[in-house]
């Protein structure tokens, strides 16, 4: 089992033990709010708590006690706008996720986030 560390609304960070997936969720967070994620089987729109940190996208149903789905930044290959409507598309090897914002302004600060946040990453030896 792997250990992660989730920090809560309240700022407190907690560690989790995971089977599968491994979640190192730094103590920084770079930006955290609510955004609809298209689901891969189910292609409806769903609201999801969103937490971007130096390393991880991470996405929670409810509260924030168990990521639903991480997106390691050092997979991402491409952050795309979709048609400047508050959607974007986030591109890994191994999956593409397409998120949508309320506002188109809400959808572009996210954008600029998750490339920033990647070009922080690569920057890193």
């Amino acid at each position: 089992m792997n250990n992660h560390r989730v920090r809560t609304s309240s700022g407190v960070t907690q560690l989790f033990m995971r089977r599968t997936k491994t979640v190192v969720m730094s103590l920084q967070t770079i930006k955290e709010g609510h955004l609809y994620k298209r689901g891969k089987i189910n292609t409806e729109w769903r609201m999801r708590t969103f937490v971007l940190n130096g390393k991880q996208l991470a996405y929670f149903k409810g509260g924030k006690h168990s990521p639903s789905g991480i997106i390691e930044l050092k997979d991402v290959r491409r952050v795309t706008d979709l048609n400047g409507d508050g959607v974007f598309r986030v591109e890994t090897p191994f999956r593409t996720y397409d998120i949508k914002g309320e506002t188109i302004e809400e959808a572009q600060g996210w954008i600029k986030a998750v490339r920033e946040a990647l070009t922080v990453l690569e920057s890193q030896p």
